[in-house]
């Protein structure tokens, strides 16, 4: 995981040579966000941070975790995608 953050840093921060000494930051970053998903138990983490020209950038991250939803009788959710589209 350490590895692939950073090969995908390089690579994007290549295309924006400014970026470069900020290189470790992001890792850092990166890091940290993908730890802290882990033991929260989230299936996905995803980070941004995007800079039209000011300096301040517009950050953001998703974390997508599974959580043991249920019915109003207690029953699990459905997973078959027609049951779920049936419900209303």
């Amino acid at each position: 995981m350490a590895r692939c953050m950073e090969a995908l840093t390089v690579e994007r921060g290549g295309f924006q040579p400014e970026l470069a000494p900020h290189r470790e930051t992001f890792i850092t970053l990166l890091r940290k966000a993908a730890a802290d998903a882990w033991k929260s138990g989230a299936l996905y983490c995803g980070c941004m941070a995007e800079s039209f020209g000011g300096d301040t950038p517009i950050t953001g991250s998703v974390t997508v975790s599974l959580a043991g939803g249920r019915t109003s009788k207690g029953d699990p959710l459905p997973t078959d995608p027609a049951a779920i589209a049936d419900r209303r």
